[in-house]
């Protein structure tokens, strides 16, 4: 039986007789491109909604075939995922809801943050990716923001706080702040990643919930982000392995692929070369 890795989606197996959503599939939740074939989101949790179904589907899949997927969304459309999520317009519902940290475009770069396009995107010296070294410190500041409010529903929630919404959307958001920082370790001047301002308004949180949930996610991750923060000597040498990993940014880094061109095309077709795109390289 051939590799499915090698076969175009047609000839893949589907789940359920479904197939997975592609990158356009997603841009178009995300407002980055249009159509007429389906309704557009009405608002940004009406977005998050549909998103969330997208990647559940797409989560039926094998990890590979969803990460030829996110390859090709990084390659076209991580600019603009970035950009919105830190210009998310806010109405006063959004604000209660939270939507400026838990929207539709933070959750598709926590899904995305596993992908070589992602640490390339923020590794990244040309314009068009100059918002990427925004990130952490907005990232950082909506957190602890939002700190004093999600905590008492994190309580609230349930006996099982690792079941809870909130206690999930902010273990999340911790774990894309902890890769962020993990990406920017070697900048010389911290200060421009994270402000001290900033990390002063976090370190409460983190000590708190990494305290009330040492073997949990949300504890966990609230420990790592703080050895992160606090530059500890014995954590040095683990974040530099997470960094060494992902150092392959000028490489496809797909399964059975080492192409180090045409990268945006390579995202689109892993197949033995039977069938080339004629797109341009990712642009950042």
């Amino acid at each position: 039986m051939a590799d499915s890795r090698f076969l175009p989606t047609s000839a893949i197996e589907r789940p359920n007789g479904l197939a997975p959503f592609q990158e356009d599939d997603f841009a178009v939740v995300l407002g980055f491109k249009e159509t007429t074939s389906t309704p557009l989101p009405r608002d940004e949790q009406d977005r998050l909604g549909s998103l969330h179904m997208h990647l559940a589907r797409n989560r039926m899949f094998s990890e590979d075939r969803q990460n030829v997927i996110f390859a090709g969304f990084c390659a076209s459309y991580m600019p603009s995922t970035v950009n919105n999520f830190i210009n998310i317009p806010v109405g006063p519902l959004d604000a209660a809801l939270g939507t400026q940290l838990n929207n539709a475009y933070f959750e598709m770069l926590v899904a995305l943050q596993h992908s070589p396009y992602f640490f390339k995107y923020f590794r990244s010296s040309k314009p068009i990716a100059a918002a990427g070294k925004e990130l952490p410190e907005i990232l950082a500041q909506r957190i602890a923001s939002f700190a004093p409010l999600w905590d008492r529903y994190i309580v609230q929630e349930s006996r099982d706080p690792e079941e809870g919404h909130y206690t999930a959307a902010m273990g999340s958001s911790l774990q894309l702040l902890g890769s962020l920082l993990a990406t920017f370790y070697k900048e010389l001047d911290q200060r421009t990643i994270v402000s001290n301002e900033t990390k002063d308004a976090l370190e409460p949180w983190l000590k708190k919930w990494g305290q009330r949930y040492p073997n949990g996610f949300l504890g966990r991750v609230c420990a790592r982000v703080w050895r992160i923060l606090s530059r500890e000597p014995s954590f040095r040498q683990e974040v530099l392995g997470v960094r060494r990993l992902t150092k392959n940014w000028d490489v496809c880094g797909l399964p059975a692929c080492n192409a180090g061109t045409n990268l945006k095309a390579c995202g689109r077709y892993v197949i033995n070369s039977v069938e080339t795109a004629p797109d341009p390289p990712v642009n950042f």
